[in-house]
């Protein structure tokens, strides 16, 4: 199993990771409600962006070294209707779109919520 298929079990059983007394974590399902959640990836995606470029209908984002996974999942998460699917590596992710339109769209989408105080 890869770690990609991992990562998205544990968003569909709505799990997420706590920290426990002795500073361990451990995944706890939550309940939170889907506004709540789409705050948390919004942070996320917040916390590790650095700068967003579009060639053709792929969306080249560059991140903090070591959060290009973690936005990447933020980023399916958010379920935003232009995004195909995302590949991250390190510090750089691939989001596929349909359309050169449809990424502009996106990249509107993404300033719009990094602007958000």
């Amino acid at each position: 199993m890869t770690q990609a298929t991992v990562s998205r079990d544990i968003r569909q059983m709505k799990l997420t990771k706590q920290v426990i007394e002795d500073g361990r974590q451990k995944y706890v399902y939550t309940t939170a409600d889907p506004e709540v959640m789409h705050d948390k990836y919004v942070n996320v995606l917040k916390a590790g962006f650095v700068s967003v470029d579009l060639a053709q209908n792929i969306i080249v984002v560059r991140t903090v070294s070591g959060m290009a996974m973690a936005l990447a999942a933020a980023i399916d998460a958010l379920e935003l209707s232009q995004v195909v699917g995302c590949i991250a590596g390190d510090d750089t992710i691939f989001v596929a779109v349909k359309s050169v339109e449809e990424g502009q769209e996106l990249i509107a989408e993404f300033q719009s919520m990094l602007d958000r105080g």
